[in-house]
């Protein structure tokens, strides 16, 4: 959870760290979703755009982000199934 106390700025930008694929949610709605996979992972700037921006409100707004659980390969091979990280 968050607080906005001023909703005129030109942009607003979330950066995620992940190296799987994720969806965002800003106040219960999904704004972003970005579903490659990467082997490394690095920061992901996203700019929000005036429709995500308008589930934006003044005072306290929840963010929430699901993302995908990666698992070791060679595991996966033998049917065990250990998450990474």
């Amino acid at each position: 959870m968050f607080d906005v106390t001023n909703l005129d700025d030109d942009t607003c930008r979330i950066n995620v760290l992940t190296d799987q694929g994720f969806s965002i949610y800003l106040n219960g709605e999904k704004i972003h979703t970005q579903s490659r996979n990467e082997s490394i992972p690095a920061y992901r700037p996203i700019l929000l755009g005036e429709k995500a921006k308008k589930y934006l409100k003044k005072g306290t707004n929840t963010l929430a982000v699901y993302t995908k659980v990666r698992y070791e390969e060679e595991k996966r091979a033998a049917g065990q199934f250990y998450p990474v990280g």
